[in-house]
């Protein structure tokens, strides 16, 4: 953590779902089990989501095996790419790059998700 401070300072706060439902119910345009109803079902659409999400990866769909590639990113394999003069030669450029995914595939965020 860089900042354990602002991460405190955050997570000492109400979230603003809560607040806003808390709203809600005061002003009597919901009921209490109208908001829970309401959260459990944000819920279980979350994990339908990503449950088949994680199945289309594994290709356990029946379909293509896999999600489709934005099309941005096709047209980005597709296209020629320009040299660019650089103060850096292009091995010291790959490890910077490399570095940057070794980092993220590290992180506990990127394990959780791709386990």
């Amino acid at each position: 953590m860089t900042q354990p401070l602002m991460y405190e300072l955050i997570e000492s706060k109400r979230s603003v779902r809560k607040i806003y439902t808390d709203s809600l119910v005061g002003r009597g345009d919901i009921t209490v089990d109208d908001a829970e109803e309401a959260l459990r079902d944000y819920q279980k659409q979350l994990e339908q989501v990503f449950t088949e999400t994680k199945a289309a990866l594994k290709g356990e769909d029946g379909q293509s095996g896999g999600l489709e590639r934005p099309q941005a990113q096709e047209r980005d394999e597709q296209s020629k790419h320009r040299k660019v003069n650089s103060a850096i030669d292009e091995e010291t450029l790959h490890r910077i790059g490399d570095s940057f995914v070794d980092t993220l595939m590290a992180s506990p965020c990127t394990r959780s998700w791709r386990s």
